[in-house]
Formats: C-alpha cells, structure tokens, sequence
C-alpha cells in the first residue's frame, strides 16, 4: 500500500470534538466517527465553509489545525463537514500556535502530514526560568519523567517543604504539579507514538506511568482518544 493511500486510510472513532474557526468567527461542536492520518469527517447542526481554517479540539488539551474541503446537508437539518489537517511546515496557519517548543509538535515527514499541538490552559511556562526553584524541578523531570516522581521528591529539587511547594508551583506555574507532570508524559507518549514502532505498553512505562490502565486513563482524558486510536491517526498502517 503506498505512502498516499495509507495516510488517508480513515478508522472509525466515536468523538465529540470543539471546533472554531480560525478567525474566531465560527464554533460549533461537532461529533465523529471518521478519521485518518490526513483528516477527517465531521457532522454538526452549524457547517463552516469550505476553506475555513479551524481548531479541532478534542479532550482536555488535544487540538488539530485543519481547513474545512467539503460541506454537505444530511436529515434532519444536520450538517457533515470534511476537513485536511494541515501541514506544520508549509502551512500557515496564522494565529493558531503550533510551533511552540514547550507544545507537542512534530515536523512533517513523507508518510504523513499533520499538524497538531497538547495544551495545558493556564499554564505560565515563563516561571520556569524566572523562578531557580521550579528551573531545577523542569530541568530534573526533563531528564527523569520516565521514573517514578512524587512530590515530595519535587519538593525537595526545589528545596521547598513539600506543602510549600505544592502551594508555590500552582501560584506561579498557573497548574498543579500533578497536571503539569501528567500533561508533560503523555506529550512524551504522543511523540513516541508518533516516531517510533514501540507497543502500547512500552510507551505506557516508557514515559513513567506505573499501570497501563492509568495511562490510557490520562490518555482519554487529554485528547478523547485512545492511545490506539491516536496511533492509527499519526503512524497509519
């Protein structure tokens, strides 16, 4: 099977995705059972236009760059809307951010084209370098995110007690240790996922969960799909 045919071979999914438009103008929720490596198929009571440039945004903090191909009526005054995602080289895809070093983002490559980022809203990623304290605990969970991490050993990176640490990372960072450290994993999953050919599981404790079930708990949560269901999207087969 080629390259071409493979990045549009579509797996069904079953979804509800948040999608706006790039100029702010349109949002709509849309559901979907249809996706691929190079787009995907969505159903909604308020279409875009075609050449619309949307956010798909699926979970928690998953989001797609895409522009909208076609547009047809169904029954019942519902709407189906198709979209490419985009290409994070060539593209531009002006105010929607996805070159960020700190976000999920990968350069296209010949088998697939797809541009996408992992949000973690109210996140002050400038207290990292303002504060030593939190510079030392990023620059320790950078290099050892793959082990078990608690927060007390955080703490003690920070030279914080552990209560004060707690308190002081959500006031200046904008999150919880906990989100943040989980937020940073399963960015590490989708990488993995995305590049290489490892299992499921390798990736589950490869990037430091300590239970598959946790890891496909927090997957879920952060983009609506299954760590499966993500790595037919990104690595088609």
């Amino acid at each position: 099977m080629g390259d071409e045919r493979r990045k549009n071979q579509r797996h069904k999914v079953s979804l509800q995705a948040d999608i706006v438009s790039k100029e702010g103008s349109y949002r709509s929720k849309a559901s979907s059972k249809d996706l691929s490596g190079g787009g995907g198929y969505f159903i909604t009571e308020q279409p875009p236009a075609v050449g619309d440039q949307l956010e798909v945004r699926l979970g928690s903090g998953l989001v797609f760059a895409a522009r909208v191909t076609r547009v047809s009526k169904l029954f019942d005054g519902k709407h189906g809307f198709a979209v490419q995602f985009l290409d994070p080289v060539s593209t531009d895809t002006g105010d929607i951010n996805f070159t960020s070093d700190e976000h999920v983002h990968h350069e296209a490559n010949e088998n697939k084209k797809l541009a996408y980022q992992l949000e973690l809203r109210d996140l002050n990623r400038e207290a990292f370098s303002y504060y030593r304290p939190l510079g030392r605990v990023q620059e320790f969970v950078d290099e050892h995110y793959s082990e078990e991490i608690s927060l007390e050993k955080a703490a003690g990176h920070a030279a914080m007690e552990k209560t004060y640490f707690s308190f002081f990372f959500r006031k200046k960072v904008g999150v919880t240790f906990s989100s943040w450290l989980q937020y940073l994993r399963v960015a590490k999953a989708m990488s993995m996922m995305e590049s290489m050919d490892y299992s499921i599981t390798e990736v589950a404790f490869a990037v430091g969960f300590q239970e598959l079930s946790t890891f496909q708990k927090a997957f879920k949560k952060w983009t609506h799909l299954t760590p499966r269901e993500f790595k037919k999207l990104a690595r088609p087969a």
